[in-house]
C-alpha cells in the first residue's frame, strides 16, 4: 500500500511525501494459533487433574462408608 501525505504551511507552500507500507500478518496468525493450542492444552490438563481428584475423593468416601456398614 502506498500512502501519500500532503501538507501546506500558512504561506500556501505545499509539500508531499510518499511512503510505502507493507503489512505481513502471517507471523501474527501463527502466534495466535500457538496461543490457542497452549490455552486448550492447559485447560485440558486442569480438567484432567480435577477429574482425578474427584475420583480419589469418591474412592476415599466409599471406603469410609463401607467401613461404617460392617
Amino acid at each position: 500500500m502506498i500512502n501519500v501525505t500532503t501538507a501546506a504551511d500558512v504561506d500556501g507552500d505545499r509539500g508531499s511525501n510518499e511512503i510505502e507500507v507493507t503489512v505481513n500478518n502471517a507471523e501474527e496468525s501463527t502466534t495466535l494459533l500457538g496461543w490457542v493450542w497452549t490455552m486448550a492444552s492447559g485447560s485440558l490438563a486442569i480438567v484432567a487433574a480435577m477429574s482425578v481428584l474427584i475420583v480419589l475423593v469418591l474412592m476415599v468416601r466409599k471406603k469410609k462408608v463401607e467401613g461404617r456398614l460392617r
